[in-house]
């Protein structure tokens, strides 16, 4: 009969922001005051918390990086809401 391995119940633990976490070194997330040069406070006080909130500004940078690497790994490539390929 072959070995099983015994089990082992799964252990969750709650990371906390600012200390050491599993892999040894701090959160990378920083707080962020502003958002596209509008302060957060603004935005909290307005539409309340908890609140998501995107960037177009960041979104349109992504595109057109993500677009000219297209271009340039796949000329004959279209993307979906464009109808002719990139050239």
């Amino acid at each position: 009969m072959e070995n099983k391995k015994r089990y082992e119940r799964p252990v969750v633990l709650k990371q906390f922001s600012g200390f050491m976490n599993k892999f040894g070194s701090r959160p990378t997330t920083a707080t962020r005051t502003e958002v596209d040069g509008v302060p957060v406070n603004e935005l909290v006080e307005k539409y309340g918390s908890p609140l998501f909130v995107i960037s177009e500004r960041k979104i349109r940078e992504t595109k057109e990086e993500q677009t000219g690497f297209l271009k340039r790994a796949t000329p004959r490539c279209s993307l979906p809401g464009h109808t002719k390929p990139i050239t």
